[in-house]
């Protein structure tokens, strides 16, 4: 009977500069994806070293085994570079073991053959590494031109990083957000409630020691809800709301996967509804323009 052999595990050295994430989280990205670890010295070598380039941001290498060829990642994010490296090790690992086990000993059974669906089967990357992260928070934002008068709000949102080794890193925001107002005068009544729901766009443009900088386009769409009272019929009312419009965005690292940031957007409305109390008398219209800046707090998750 064929006999099930472990592969043996790899002995990880990670150089990096003091900014970029430590020895544990490389190896937490290799454990992520199947690869064993020891701390034993006769483990299959792995070395992965990080370097700063004035020019590329930072530059990854990584190699496998005695003599192995050794892979190169580069990114503006030194994170996201870890990350990469950590990928590109862990199908070098997959791949050795695959080889390995393609030269058994002749007297060994064959084995059943197409035992995993092909889409399974490691593929050639070129290259082009795909890297991630997850970003969650929350912030206090001021919001005009939707609203009669500039309102506050409470922003969620969850955002991923994706990037290639060769290319700006793209971060993808999803953020949720509701306010409402009262825009009474003493001849009526009008309550306003804004919902809405956006995607940001975004590249990072700028990384310095723990700042990093983002530019990109931000989409608005939800409802806008009126309720009129003080006045017959008292009606109300729900209306789409979309717009469109830059965003940049700055964040600081505080300590370990906290951070902090300041946003601005400048939307511009792609409906603009006229709300009324009667015929003659509009209560409010949407501005053309509007401005949204929000200071958030956050951690990553990877």
């Amino acid at each position: 009977m064929p006999t099930n052999i472990e592969p043996p595990a790899v002995h990880v050295e990670y150089v990096a500069p003091a900014a970029c994430p430590p020895v544990a989280t490389f190896i937490g990205g290799l454990s992520a994806r199947g690869v064993r670890v020891t701390d034993a010295e006769d483990g299959r070598p792995l070395s992965a070293t990080i370097r700063a380039s004035a020019s590329d941001g930072y530059v990854g290498a990584v190699s496998v085994g005695i003599g192995g060829a050794e892979r190169h990642v580069q990114g503006r994010v030194c994170s996201e570079v870890t990350a990469a490296l950590a990928f590109v090790a862990s199908l070098e690992v997959e791949a050795i073991e695959r080889q390995a086990a393609s030269h058994k000993d002749p007297s060994t059974p064959d084995e059943p053959k197409d035992t995993q669906p092909k889409d399974t089967q490691p593929k050639d990357t070129g290259g082009a590494s795909v890297l991630a992260s997850l970003d969650l928070g929350a912030g206090a934002a001021a919001v005009a031109g939707p609203l009669p008068v500039p309102a506050f709000a409470v922003p969620l949102f969850v955002e991923a990083g994706f990037a290639t080794a060769v290319a700006v890193p793209l971060h993808l925001r999803l953020r949720f957000q509701q306010v409402g107002q009262d825009a009474s005068t003493p001849t009526y009544g009008a309550q306003f409630t804004l919902t809405t729901g956006s995607v940001d766009l975004s590249g990072m443009v700028l990384e310095s020691g723990r700042f990093r900088a983002f530019g990109g386009i931000r989409v608005d769409a939800g409802t806008l809800a009126a309720a009129g009272s003080q006045v017959t019929p008292a009606l109300r009312t729900s209306r789409p709301w979309v717009a469109l419009g830059p965003d940049v965005r700055g964040r600081v690292t505080i300590a370990g996967p906290f951070f902090a940031e300041l946003d601005v957007a400048v939307p511009f409305a792609l409906t603009r509804d006229r709300f009324f109390v009667e015929p003659s008398t509009t209560v409010h219209r949407p501005g053309v323009v509007g401005v949204a800046g929000a200071l958030g707090l956050g951690f990553s998750l990877f």
